[in-house]
């Protein structure tokens, strides 16, 4: 703890840190027990502070990796840069909840009906219980890395287990012998999550840097550029927002206005709506709305265009 408090003294905006209990708990995924509050106990602001620390050695080591690199690898490392520095954990939420939305849950689905098609359900309840399930329960950072290296890996078994299935049921002429299947599906399960997998884990969990996280999933999926084509899906819609020029803020105060305004009658917004702040008429909602779906549909269409121009292997 002496050394942590040593480490720290430095830091100007210490009591800032420790007075933020929404950075806290969304960012940097430390849950506040009940019986604690501010000033927290010597145990909580260890947590606190080390936590802190190595979120600011990932954030670096993100700044430096996207230095030299192109779309859509840079893209992909810029989001979750900006999603680590929200100090609402706005943006950590949102991409989270498009790695859910865009990739996992419909990936979980495909999963749990290929193999109760072929009758291995249990199978797929091993994946859920021992791999999607604590990934799952992660939060903060650690839990946004472990939401999308759990969407890459989803994406690779798949591609695999329906490559098995095929091949399989075209070899035998639709009449495919289950001991066999059972067999071949045992090694994938093996090859795909029982191994791999928990290296890619064991690296988020540390949260070390970027570097190592890309470093181990990318020759398990095939490269780095790879990881950014599996996450398109859900990256799409945060990607080209590189500059935050006015057409971009007009965009996400769009976004935020379009959530909460009625376009039958007038509705006041607070200062998260920035130049649109006060009472929004009917007709300024609806115009809202529209600008919202521009953005959405600019940052889609730039995120495919820096894909076509990569050369993914």
């Amino acid at each position: 703890m002496k050394l942590i408090m040593e480490s720290w003294r430095h830091y100007q905006k210490r009591e800032e840190l420790l007075d933020d209990s929404v950075y806290i708990t969304k960012v940097l995924g430390i849950k506040i027990p009940l019986n604690e509050s501010y000033p927290y106990s010597l145990g909580l602001m260890e947590e606190i502070y080390k936590e802190q620390m190595l979120l600011e050695g990932f954030l670096d080591s993100a700044k430096k990796y996207v230095a030299n690199k192109t779309a859509p690898l840079r893209d992909l490392v810029w989001i979750i840069y900006k999603a680590a520095t929200d100090k609402g954990g706005h943006l950590l939420s949102s991409f989270t909840s498009s790695l859910v939305a865009n990739i996992i849950k419909p990936l979980q689905d495909k999963l749990s009906a290929i193999l109760s098609k072929i009758k291995l359900p249990e199978v797929y309840n091993w994946i859920k219980k021992n791999v999607i399930d604590p990934a799952r329960a992660t939060t903060g950072i650690r839990g946004l890395i472990n939401f999308a290296g759990l969407a890459v890996f989803l994406r690779l078994g798949y591609q695999k287990l329906k490559g098995i299935v095929d091949v399989t049921t075209d070899a035998a002429g639709g009449a495919i012998g289950l001991d066999d299947l059972k067999e071949k599906v045992q090694e994938w399960l093996t090859n795909t999550f029982q191994e791999p997998w928990e290296k890619v884990k064991a690296i988020g969990a540390k949260l070390l840097d970027i570097n190592s996280w890309i470093g181990t999933l990318g020759p398990l999926v095939g490269g780095p550029l790879v990881i950014a084509k599996m996450l398109a899906p859900a990256t799409k819609g945060f990607a080209g927002r590189g500059d935050h020029d006015q057409e971009f803020v007009a965009g996400k105060e769009g976004c935020y206005v379009a959530r909460i305004c009625s376009p039958t009658q007038p509705t006041r917004v607070g200062r998260k709506a920035g130049s649109r702040a006060g009472v929004i008429s009917p007709e300024d909602c609806v115009q809202a709305k529209k600008d919202c779906q521009t953005q959405r549909k600019q940052g889609a269409e730039k995120f495919q265009e820096n894909l076509e121009n990569e050369n993914i292997r």
